[in-house]
Formats: structure tokens, sequence, C-alpha cells
């Protein structure tokens, strides 16, 4: 990437410490923000980084965490569905029970997502 960046010679070579001419000053701020580009674009090349969770929407831990108990909220829905949405009794409860135990999860991973 530094290949690619050309010096301002007759800047850099320039002698006077305060120099007037305002073309050496832009060319060696030119030449500043171009070296600092080549090393940003090369980072990002060369050095892995994170996924931006908040862009991606995953959540690490999801998987071993909160799917498992997603999938038995939804199963427990379904059962309290075709059993006619019934407002107490066993279904009732265990549904609202693994749903409050999911939600209760999901809040959590999200809060230490967020730190």
């Amino acid at each position: 990437m530094l290949e690619d960046v050309n010096p301002p010679y007759c800047s850099l070579l320039c002698s006077d410490v305060s120099c007037p001419d305002p073309e050496h000053v832009r060319a060696l701020n030119s030449y500043a923000n171009d070296l600092t580009k080549a090393c940003i674009e090369a980072s990002y090349q060369h050095i892995p980084c994170a996924v931006n969770r908040a862009s991606s929407g995953q959540l690490p831990g999801w998987n071993s965490y909160v799917e498992p108990l997603r999938d038995k909220s939804l199963f427990w829905h379904h059962i309290w569905v075709d059993c006619g949405r019934p407002r107490s009794g066993y279904v009732a409860d265990i549904m609202r029970n693994t749903r409050a135990a999911y939600h209760r999860v999901v809040r959590r991973k999200i809060k230490l997502a967020i730190r």
C-alpha cells in the first residue's frame, strides 16, 4: 500500500523549518493523509476484525444458551394453541413459564452484549 503513495520530494527536501510556501504545506498534509489512508486500508486487509454485533444481529452464546429455550418455548406455545388457548391449567402454566424463561435469557444476553 505504501508503494502507491508518492512522497513530495521538493517539500521534504525544503530545509526552512518555517517555510512560507503554502504549496509545501499542502503537499505535506496531502502526503500525511495518503500515508494514513494506506495504513488503515492495509490494516483492514491483513488484521482480522470482530463482527459488528449491532449490524450483524449475532449475539455470542445465542445458539448454546438461548436457542434451546426458544425451541422449548415455541413447542409449548404450539401445544397451548392446539389445546384451544386455555387461560388456566397445566398447559397454560407451562407455556407461560417457558416463555418467561426464554425472555429472561434473551434480556440477559442483550444486556451483556451492550456492555
